[in-house]
């Protein structure tokens, strides 16, 4: 299941085919039959440029991502996401942990780090506190400042 965040790494293609279906509508209003069917070929190829370039840049084509469900907090007033990107022989396992507000569909990143699923685990020790483990028999120390900081919570590591 996607999470309400990940809206922003599609917005290119959502945006690219609005654009072009509004040229479609357009061209579709032109009274001239020789100038409305040159629009809406215009338009149409447009569409398949368009969206397929954008497709091709927002591609992942050799790196994937994986992700687990989200994981709310005990008041549920904020969510924990944990996505990795696994580029796999081009480079090294990457976790990046975001929090956001249960009703916002924007995520902040507080930690990212080399790390490949199942690792590491996220949990919430209470409503204000995030647990990242990423050793068992590590020593718990607030998390490096590679990441932000969501107000009123405090992001812990375990390493």
């Amino acid at each position: 299941m996607v999470d309400i965040s990940e809206i922003w790494d599609n917005l290119e293609f959502i945006a690219a085919f609005v654009i072009a279906v509004v040229l479609i509508i357009l061209s579709l209003r032109i009274r001239r039959l020789w100038l409305r069917y040159s629009a809406l070929a215009l338009a149409s190829l447009v569409l398949v440029i368009v969206s397929g370039i954008t497709f091709i840049i927002g591609c992942d084509m050799v790196v994937s991502n994986a992700r687990i469900p989200a994981i709310a907090s005990p008041d549920r007033k904020h969510i924990a996401i944990v996505r990795w990107w696994l580029p796999g022989a081009l480079g090294s396992d990457m976790v990046h942990v975001s929090i956001r507000h249960a009703y916002s569909p924007i995520a902040v990143e507080v930690e990212k780090g080399d790390a490949s699923p199942p690792d590491p685990k996220v949990e919430w020790l209470d409503d204000h506190r995030l647990l990242i483990t990423y050793w068992d028999k590590g020593q718990i120390r607030p998390c490096s400042d590679k990441g932000s900081r969501v107000e009123g919570i405090e992001v812990f590591c375990k390493d």
